[in-house]
């Protein structure tokens, strides 16, 4: 049975859209051995984990805004990868690990695409289990309307941002210097994390200033967002703390965004993304040029995530990295003493930790686990169901305090609920991440800035 959150749900449009993808990868997959390729156990676990990385779809209909959205293009292009390469289309290989033997190799992505698949499934069902979504279906809903000192507080937020930029561009050298070592920002900005953080609140301006309706120079600000988060290398603060908040944002407050446009706009994340990609690789080889070619191949076979996952398993199951038993959980408490003050303090990112272990080096590289290869690393199967379990209940709870119990009320949303929302909305799918726990903790004191200089708050 589908749970449905909210009245107007297209329950038939959602089917259709599922069977439809998954039918076409399945023929593609049946029809394989007739152009050289081959059906084989590892293509039909990648047609597993993609028949649960789609499950969002079923109980979106038309909420395309929902945190789990997010997640079906990162979980479905890596299981598209596995039927790819379980079909013969792309080569199978883990560059972490010096695995020779090609059944060996397809064991551990078998292992991994069910990894994936059940962290899917348990995700899906604690965001959409019935009896969480009737106990919170009497709340009162407050309207967070934010509409004074917007622009002051937009003025501020913006020189905080460029502010620390400046600072950075100062500490670097220069910005060219910046643009051509996008590939060993790591290192080159291993003192500087807190100020890039900072200036990641420019998008607060842009948001507030599309709140009070100066639409222009709200976009100006988004312009600047991109520049600074591209010259520092950061691919995904374009993406994903820049662009689609200010998308959210103009959805549910300027107007809605039709879905052939969010289309358009994903094939532009697509080719941005693998674009900004190639260049710092070939920054990293001191290369002059870089390959701007984008074919599905490259996308296919380059998806690191999953690689860090299935390296991950390889080297907990080898018990060549021992189970961590929560021991990373705790690192968030460590995060605000800074390394000046405790020299010998322990790797805060889980990303770098799990690039220390895969690389063999002293030398800081992020390598993300991902949700359900962090779970793994720490407690094994039974952390994967666990940190998805977790996730998709804190998902589920923030959805719905921050929209559905608007819009299933036929209510709009507050301009606060928005902010909130669309400033969170891609960290909250990983909130076991100390990482993006760092990075809720870094914003909560602008928010709170924020609410308590610019709200009027009154019952609906």
């Amino acid at each position: 049975m589908i749970i449905r959150t909210e009245v107007n749900h297209s329950l038939t449009h959602s089917i259709i859209i599922y069977i439809s993808i998954l039918s076409c990868f399945t023929i593609i997959t049946l029809m394989a051995p007739f152009f050289g390729g081959k059906i084989s156990l590892l293509s039909i676990s990648g047609l597993l984990f993609l028949s649960t990385s789609l499950l969002p779809i079923l109980t979106t209909g038309k909420r395309w805004f929902h945190p789990l959205v997010i997640q079906i293009p990162i979980l479905s292009v890596q299981a598209i990868s596995i039927i790819a390469a379980g079909c013969g289309l792309i080569a199978l290989q883990n560059p972490f690990l010096s695995i020779t033997s090609d059944i060996a190799i397809e064991d551990l992505y078998i292992n991994t695409s069910l990894i994936n698949a059940v962290g899917c499934l348990v995700m899906f069902l604690a965001c959409f289990w019935p009896r969480s979504v009737k106990r919170l279906d009497s709340v009162t809903c407050p309207k967070y309307t934010l509409n004074r000192r917007l622009v002051l507080f937009a003025c501020i937020f913006t020189l905080i941002a460029w502010s620390s930029y400046l600072y950075i561009v100062y500490e670097i050298g220069s910005i060219g210097f910046m643009f051509s070592n996008m590939g060993n920002r790591v290192i080159i900005y291993h003192d500087l994390n807190y100020f890039i953080k900072f200036t990641k609140v420019g998008i607060y301006a842009a948001i507030l200033l599309l709140f009070n309706r100066n639409i222009f120079i709200s976009m100006l600000l988004v312009v600047g967002q991109i520049f600074i988060a591209t010259s520092l290398g950061d691919r995904g603060d374009v993406i994903f703390y820049t662009l689609i908040p200010y998308i959210i944002t103009w959805h549910f407050i300027k107007q809605p965004i039709a879905y052939k446009h969010l289309l358009l706009v994903f094939i532009i994340f697509i080719s941005f993304y693998v674009a900004l990609g190639n260049y710092r690789t070939a920054s990293i080889h001191s290369d002059n040029t870089f390959n701007t070619d984008i074919n599905i191949s490259q996308i296919l076979s380059g998806v690191m995530h999953h690689h860090n996952t299935a390296a991950v398993v390889y080297k907990v199951d080898k018990e060549e990295i021992p189970l961590q038993l929560g021991s990373p959980l705790m690192n968030v408490f460590y995060a605000p003493i800074p390394r000046a003050v405790w020299p010998k303090k322990p790797i805060i990112a889980e990303s770098a930790l799990v690039g220390s272990w895969l690389k063999k080096s002293d030398i800081l590289s992020g390598l993300p686990p991902g949700l359900f290869g962090y779970g793994y690393l720490n407690f094994g199967w039974i952390g994967v169901v666990l940190f998805a379990g977790i996730t998709g209940i804190v998902i589920s709870r923030f959805y719905f305090w921050c929209i559905a119990r608007y819009t299933s009320n036929g209510k709009k949303v507050p301009n606060g609920s928005v902010l909130i929302y669309s400033l969170f909305y891609f960290l909250i799918t990983n909130p076991i991440s100390t990482e993006v726990q760092v990075s809720i903790l870094i914003q909560v004191p602008f928010l709170l800035l924020i609410f308590f200089n610019c709200r009027s708050n009154s019952k609906s």
